[in-house]
């Protein structure tokens, strides 16, 4: 379980996060979206006590934050600059290895899911941005946590290590784990997960999309001139959101429920 109560963190006079709560306690992958620059990365760090906060309260299944004894629960795969260049990937695997005391068998299914056998003996310096991305991803999974924590996990990656990281995340959450990311993919965020939260007033925004999408219509009208597809959400009555486009003079062509996505939040939230 994951809890947070009354997080405040500021940089000087720019204040960041205000009084933001949260509580994740069943398992699921939880998506974190939000600007550049908005907090996402600086709320992740304070979770994992890499980043000092003002004042609240945090607890990894009902640990404070800052008690080490959190990262016998909580994994987090914060950025390549967790990866040493003069190493090689399997130093890091055989490092994650005997300090998570993780079994010969749990050692070779993490090592597959990337396959990463075929650069693993080179140095880290020699590696790809893909292939760096796979090595950190790899070493954050070596070991079996309740919480994992990941910052733009997708970034470098070829389609078909998104796929298998996709579907490793999927099999996290049905095997009971608790899994937060941050993405600016909007689109792999819609196939892992309804659940985002998002940072909005300096405070977490919790919603589930497919609740919000059981409500959405594409609406098709038309006038003398052109015709106009729209996106609405009728929380209400449908009919009650109809009317302004009839007192607008405008015919209504058709009318289909339509899915509801990260992205049409995004734009509602951060782009009006």
């Amino acid at each position: 379980m994951l809890e947070i109560k009354g997080l405040n963190k500021s940089y000087g006079e720019n204040e960041v996060l205000k009084d933001l709560n949260l509580k994740l306690d069943k398992p699921g992958i939880y998506a974190l979206v939000g600007p550049n620059g908005i907090g996402k990365t600086t709320l992740m760090d304070i979770i994992s006590d890499l980043t000092k906060y003002d004042s609240g309260e945090i607890k990894v299944n009902d640990i404070d934050n800052k008690n080490p004894e959190i990262f016998k629960y909580l994994s987090y795969a914060r950025s390549l600059d967790m990866l040493y260049d003069n190493l090689t990937g399997l130093d890091h695997f055989i490092f994650a290895k005997n300090s998570r005391h993780v079994s010969d068998e749990k050692f070779e299914e993490v090592l597959d899911i990337f396959k990463v056998h075929n650069f693993m003996k080179r140095k880290v310096s020699t590696y790809s941005l893909g292939q760096k991305q796979k090595t950190l991803l790899t070493y954050f999974f070596m070991g079996d946590y309740d919480i994992y924590i990941m910052d733009e996990p997708v970034t470098g990656l070829d389609p078909t290590s998104v796929i298998l990281l996709r579907n490793y995340l999927l099999k996290l959450k049905d095997n009971g784990k608790i899994v937060v990311l941050s993405s600016h993919t909007l689109s792999e965020v819609d196939k892992l997960t309804d659940d985002v939260m998002f940072l909005v007033d300096k405070k977490i925004a919790f919603e589930n999309l497919s609740e919000i999408s059981k409500e959405q219509y594409k609406v098709v009208t038309s006038d003398s001139e052109n015709q106009r597809t729209v996106n609405i959400v009728a929380k209400n009555d449908l009919d009650d959101s109809l009317k302004k486009f009839i007192s607008d003079g405008l015919v209504i062509d058709s009318i289909e429920k339509s899915d509801y996505t990260t992205e049409d939040r995004y734009i509602e939230l951060y782009t009006k």
